[in-house]
């Protein structure tokens, strides 16, 4: 049938559509407190501290965003490699939302504002 089938290609080898870095089931908010930034965000939440990754510094301040120690966040992402990856943060406090991946999981980040300070050289 279709889709089914042994032929060891994936969308990915067809050039299809990109198939999701991580299932949206898997994902979770999470709610809590800033409490430093080492390097990546630490969140104190009630079950303890998260590390919290949030990309490139260039990104997120060129999404104006800005969060400080003490900030009450609402960060929605999921876990990889023992970190808690962002893709949406929410400051509290101010409502700024920083967007920080798509719906599948892929950074904002990547494959976008490269060409900042580099000069293509044709």
């Amino acid at each position: 049938g279709a889709g089914e089938g042994s032929s060891g290609e994936s969308l990915r080898d067809q050039g299809l559509s990109p198939e999701p870095q991580v299932p949206v089931e898997e994902w979770m908010t999470i709610e809590g407190m800033v409490v430093g930034f080492d390097p990546e965000l630490m969140v104190a939440t009630s079950k303890g501290e998260t590390q919290v990754g949030l990309g490139p510094e260039w990104y997120r301040e060129s999404q104006g965003v800005t969060i400080s120690e003490g900030d009450k966040v609402l960060v929605t992402g999921f876990f990889e490699d023992g970190e808690f990856k962002a893709a949406e943060l929410e400051n509290v406090a101010t409502g700024a939302l920083l967007i920080l991946r798509d719906e599948t999981g892929r950074p904002m980040w990547s494959g976008r504002g490269q060409r900042q300070g580099q000069s293509s050289k044709l």
